[in-house]
């Protein structure tokens, strides 16, 4: 697949390494697909299900939009193993390898999901000898994940090189990963009384019904008319031009005035460093000192000495400090009706199972007055066909 080494000139190299190679260079016993690891970023630690958010860490390529996608995935795990099936997870075990690895992507296009079968070569820089874009190792080298790696390497295979992952929005990201209907809430709009309340109120049940958020930052245009300087925005831990998974959101009252309620989100950066630093950051000792719940244990570190990429953040201050909310509302959740931009799904249709199978006949964007039709339900897709693709790739190659 020629387009697939295909990379950013500024980020020319030649070297490519497979797992085994890269954990004798780091010396490391052996490479595996996904650690069983404590962490509040992913739903559970189940041996089936090891994949969490705090795993996801954007490397050298501009694909922020999609590792930010991907690790608001995980919060899923059973929409996560349609796009990462269970028996990756055997993937580098003794007398099972076979150096090939299947996930799937969403093609709007053909309103179905493609899949998209990679080998282990890991494309890496020259000097350190480590992957040059998703990174696999922690900081001290004692843990080893290539889910992300082989995930990323799947999707630059799927949209044709690692050079066409440059630049986009998590909406997007969360559309190739899910199928749903995406769309965004420029948040500039909706700071004052009563659009704010009515955001909110969205926000809550898109949550709640277990759909996909994510964040954009601000741009660096933006910040004159918001009384900043470069340098004074990047102070508050956030930067410019880049997307956000939101992990999910929590009330908390104030301990004395339990009427005072505040709306956190919790949100990740997909570097996986980087915190905000305002109110109800980690260090904030003061804010949180007041509410009746201390939330900072469930970041991935829960500790204001640990840059993790995980912080709560006030509903106001997002809308207040970053630009643009992402949203992708996917399948028919039990009956549950929650607000689409325009309109409520009708009760009548909510067992209905949804699918399209063109998606330029479908509607999009501003233009969807009944987002029904846009939303698909691929729950019911089996997970045991990837066995098919391994039995393939052992006879094939990739």
């Amino acid at each position: 697949h020629r387009d697939l080494h295909s990379f950013p000139t500024r980020r020319s190299s030649d070297l490519w390494l497979r797992p085994h190679e890269l954990c004798t260079n780091a010396g490391v016993a052996k490479p595996q697909f996904a650690v069983a690891q404590p962490g509040a970023c992913g739903v559970t630690d189940d041996a089936s299900q090891r994949c969490t958010g705090v795993d996801v860490r954007q490397g050298g390529l501009g694909d922020c939009w999609y590792m930010a996608a991907l690790a608001t995935l995980t919060v899923d795990p059973e929409q996560f193993n349609i796009v990462v099936p269970v028996d990756n997870y055997s993937g580098f075990e003794d007398g099972a390898y076979c150096g090939a690895f299947h996930f799937r992507f969403y093609d709007m296009e053909a309103g179905k999901y493609a899949d998209v079968v990679v080998d282990d070569q890991i494309p890496c820089n020259a000097e350190t000898k480590k992957p040059a874009f998703a990174k696999v190792f922690s900081s001290d080298d004692s843990v080893n994940e290539f889910w992300p790696v082989l995930v990323e390497k799947a999707f630059a295979k799927f949209r044709g090189s690692y050079r066409a992952l440059e630049g986009g929005h998590a909406s997007d990201g969360l559309q190739y990963l899910t199928g749903g209907f995406a769309g965004k809430f420029l948040l500039q709009e909706y700071q004052e009384s009563p659009k704010y309340e009515e955001l909110l109120k969205k926000v809550k049940r898109y949550i709640s019904a277990k759909q996909y958020l994510d964040i954009g930052s601000q741009h660096p245009g933006d910040l004159e008319a918001m009384g900043f300087t470069r340098d004074s925005f990047l102070e508050l831990g956030l930067r410019l031009k880049h997307d956000y998974s939101v992990m999910g959101g929590e009330e908390v009252a104030e301990k004395d005035n339990p009427d005072n309620v505040h709306y956190l989100l919790k949100i990740r950066n997909p570097w996986g460093h980087h915190e905000w630093k305002g109110k109800f950051s980690d260090g904030d000792d003061a804010n949180w000192g007041l509410m009746a719940r201390d939330l900072r244990a469930r970041t991935a570190a829960g500790s204001a000495d640990v840059d993790e990429g995980v912080f709560w953040m006030d509903f106001r201050d997002v809308t207040k400090y970053l630009k643009t909310l992402y949203y992708c509302l996917y399948g028919l959740d039990g009956g549950t009706q929650f607000c689409s931009v325009r309109s409520e799904w009708p009760a009548s249709l909510q067992e209905q199972k949804i699918k399209y199978t063109n998606r330029s006949e479908s509607c999009t964007g501003a233009r969807c007055d009944h987002m029904l039709k846009c939303v698909p339900d691929f729950r019911g897709v089996s997970l045991r066909t990837s066995l098919q693709f391994r039995g393939q790739a052992r006879n094939h190659g990739d």
